[in-house]
């Protein structure tokens, strides 16, 4: 301790708070329109800050707006002499700042012109688009997203995350072919992430191709074990295939290996459905839906089962629920649908099954697969609104 020399430190400090504060100040008086002010707000931050590329860049930038372009330039030739990449650092800072403000689109913009600045530097971007797209997607602006996620993947072409957030881009467009080229990818890039297994034995069952969501279910279990998504999936599959009994256990092994068996439980309850056991299957909806009460395939599913038993309107209520939590859930909007249906409310009926069309077209053959008994009959709906469709 005796070594340490805290004058330095509370000097380092200091230059710290100060610095930032005249900086920050500068950024609000420039953008009040006051620029001799901010010039000088921004020589006291420089003062206290003299290798900070954030600070001297704004420094730069005001000089250059308010008529003194020989003293930017002498300003960034000193700066480049010392540190060659200062700019790309400082917009990088900069882009990190804004993005901490929740100005997305000023941050985005910005990222991307650090990447043209410096290409041969861009790697270090990635994560920044990848931070980008995600509050895109938060915002549900999913072209944004993509687009966000798409120029990660320009600046990483080895970065596996890319790869994995552009499919989940793709998916929210509905171009699964796109997303499972995008989670190849990124699957070749890191073999043994078992969320790509996840999300690519999803994107295999809305395409119908069971076998190869079989394989990556089982691919997921040999790589994590205790994974009970995995035995989820493999279950859901073998179920598809007709091969209810085998399907109905390793559904009861996900239910014994979930922290809290919701998603697991409720999908249980789907392979008691499909094998006649109806008193079983809504017993297992409902205590999904009271183990994720805020998730929509609990409600959703539940709906489904009452639906069988007769209880129509509770039914509705049920998927009214999962729709206020998703509401472009093309499953929940389906399985309103028959309600509606059972209950002659017809044009209250074709609306849902539209919604489902509209919402997730992807999905539709899967999702009518789900539905014991009704399957036939929800893909002549499908097929006979789709070809009505103006």
């Amino acid at each position: 301790m005796e070594n340490i020399e805290y004058g330095a430190w509370r000097q380092r400090i200091r230059a710290e708070t100060f610095g930032l504060y005249h900086y920050e100040m500068g950024c609000a008086i420039q953008g009040e329109g006051n620029l001799p002010l901010a010039i000088a707000a921004f020589r006291r931050a420089a003062e206290q800050l003299p290798d900070r590329p954030k600070v001297i860049y704004a420094l730069r930038e005001a000089l250059r707006l308010g008529g003194q372009a020989e003293d930017a330039q002498r300003l960034h030739a000193e700066h480049a002499a010392r540190d060659p990449d200062y700019e790309f650092h400082a917009l990088t800072e900069i882009g990190t700042d804004r993005f901490g403000r929740h100005q997305i689109d000023e941050a985005n913009q910005i990222f991307r012109e650090a990447a043209a600045l410096r290409p041969t530097m861009v790697r270090e971007l990635a994560p920044s688009f990848l931070m980008v797209g995600e509050a895109y997607r938060s915002l549900r602006r999913d072209q944004d997203a993509l687009a966000a996620f798409l120029q990660s993947i320009a600046c990483d072409p080895e970065g596996a995350d890319g790869y994995h957030r552009a499919a989940m881009g793709w998916m929210s467009m509905g171009r699964v072919d796109s997303a499972l080229d995008s989670l190849e990818e990124a699957i070749r890039r890191a073999p043994a992430r078992t969320d790509f297994y996840e999300m690519g034995s999803l994107l295999l069952l809305f395409q119908e191709r069971v076998e190869q969501a079989y394989d990556s279910g089982r691919r997921i279990v040999a790589l994590q074990p205790d994974n009970w998504l995995g035995y989820s999936v493999c279950g859901h599959c073998l179920q598809l295939m007709n091969r209810n009994d085998e399907g109905l256990e390793m559904r009861r092994r996900a239910v014994v290996l979930a922290l809290d068996g919701s998603l697991s439980r409720s999908f249980e309850g789907l392979g008691l459905h499909a094998s006649g056991r109806l008193g079983e299957a809504v017993s297992a909806y409902e205590d999904g839906v009271r183990r994720m009460p805020s998730s929509p395939w609990p409600h959703a599913l539940l709906g489904l089962g009452l639906i069988a038993q007769g209880r129509t309107n509770a039914a509705l209520d049920a998927l009214n629920m999962a729709l206020r939590a998703a509401p472009k859930f093309g499953f929940a909007h389906s399985v309103r649908g028959l309600a509606l249906d059972a209950l002659d409310r017809t044009d209250e009926a074709v609306a849902a099954y539209r919604s489902a069309i509209e919402h997730e077209p992807w999905a539709l053959r899967y999702y009518a697969r789900l539905i014991p008994g009704k399957t036939q009959e929800l893909l002549s709906i499908y097929e006979r609104l789709q070809s009505t469709a103006v």
